[in-house]
């Protein structure tokens, strides 16, 4: 069972798996602390941006064009 979270948390401990230390390493150029500190500064930029984790991410991601824009890429009805 985990421990309940506390707000004032110094230290941040948990064993990660191969996946998540790939992904940490590529983030961080091969080194996991910057990895972890640029995965924390994308979060922050997502959050300020208007994400929320109730929020599917491939979802918010997804762009939403103007009409103009649509319709201008839309080769339809070229001929």
């Amino acid at each position: 069972m985990p421990r309940p979270c506390k707000i004032d948390t110094v230290w941040f401990k948990r064993r990660i798996g191969n996946a998540e230390r790939k992904i940490l390493m590529a983030a961080g150029q091969g080194d996991l602390s910057l990895g972890w500190h640029h995965l924390l500064e994308t979060y922050q930029n997502l959050w300020e941006r208007g994400y929320r984790p109730t929020v599917d991410l491939n979802d918010f991601l997804v762009p939403v064009y103007p009409k103009e824009l649509k319709s201008a890429t839309d080769c339809s009805d070229a001929k």
